[in-house]
């Protein structure tokens, strides 16, 4: 991107502004990211909630786009996924 911060001072002091500028825009931006990174967590971390742990035998319910589809399992499933409720 052309921001080298690690070059020495200038001679020039425009150039030094426009250098302490961009580093302080950069460190910003970084700070902006950090805080964006946690408040998704956070939101993320309130809805989680972990998978049942299933056992051969046991009865699971999908769901199905069509409701005329019959089946022969009982009505009162174990577990219905989230996006059937």
């Amino acid at each position: 991107m052309g921001f080298e911060p690690d070059q020495p001072q200038s001679h020039v002091e425009s150039v030094n502004e426009f250098k302490d500028q961009m580093k302080d825009t950069l460190e910003e931006a970084k700070a902006a990211l950090a805080k964006s990174k946690d408040d998704m967590t956070l939101y993320y971390n309130r809805k989680w909630s972990p998978a049942p742990e299933f056992k051969t035998g046991d009865i699971v319910r999908g769901c199905s786009a069509s409701s005329d589809v019959s089946s022969d399992i009982s009505p009162s499933p174990l577990y219905i996924p989230p996006h059937c409720r």
